[in-house]
Order: C-alpha cells, then sequence, then structure tokens
C-alpha cells in the first residue's frame, strides 16, 4: 500500500491515487490494474507475462531428446523471465496510473510533498 495519496478532482468528484512504490502490484501482479479500471495497463502486464513464458517455451522446445530436465529448466526459466518482467512494475505503475488520471481530464487537488508533480505534467495546469 502507498503511504502518500494525490487527489485528484473531475467535475466536482474526487478520487484518491496511490503515489510511490505499488505493493499491491508487487504481491497481486495486474490484478490492481484491473480493480482500479486501468485496462491498458492491465493488458501490458498480462501481455509481458505471455511473451516471457513464451520465449521461455520456445527456448526449451528445440532441447534434444535425450536431455531429460529440460521440463525443469523450462520452468526454472519462465519464473526468472517473469520475475524480472514484474519487479519491473511495482516501480512505475502508480506514476502510469496518475499520468492517465490526468490525461482524463482530472487535476490534482492534494499533493504530498515528494511528488514529481511539475507545471508541464500532463493535465497540471496554472490551478495546481
Amino acid at each position: 500500500m502507498a503511504y502518500s495519496y494525490i487527489t485528484y478532482t473531475l467535475n466536482g468528484v474526487e478520487k484518491k491515487a496511490p503515489h510511490g512504490f505499488s505493493w499491491t502490484t508487487l504481491f497481486f501482479g495486474p490484478i490492481p490494474a484491473l480493480l482500479r479500471g486501468d485496462l491498458k495497463n492491465a493488458a501490458i502486464m498480462f501481455a509481458l507475462a505471455i511473451v516471457t513464458l513464451s520465449v521461455a517455451y520456445l527456448y526449451f522446445s528445440f532441447v534434444p531428446v535425450g536431455y531429460n530436465r529440460w521440463l525443469e529448466d523450462a520452468l526454472n526459466l519462465a519464473i526468472v523471465t517473469l520475475s524480472f518482467a514484474y519487479l519491473h512494475f511495482p516501480f512505475v505503475y502508480n506514476r502510469w496510473h496518475e499520468d492517465a488520471l490526468r490525461m482524463q481530464g482530472w487535476k490534482p487537488k492534494s499533493v504530498p510533498a515528494d511528488a514529481p508533480i511539475t507545471p508541464d505534467a500532463p493535465g497540471a495546469g496554472p490551478d495546481v
């Protein structure tokens, strides 16, 4: 769970967006993106999972027949490649979600001191 939130407003409606490292994405992968209605980023996470697992499968599908440990090695490679792919998302997902909200027209109302909101950020205007 993020320790700070940025509150966004659009037509009088307020929405809180977590700021910082996404612990929920670390533990649950793309499920938090689906629950927030962020289908684009959830699709990116699912697609990357499919690509990394497919690469591992294709890599080990050409193993010689006499090699007995190919399935074990394939699973190990799949876990490692998927782990590398999914370790990237917790660091960037909350920022992606904030950018998506700004692109939809939501304006930051309250910003924590450590938030990197600049005047040239998408959706940030002089009323920030």
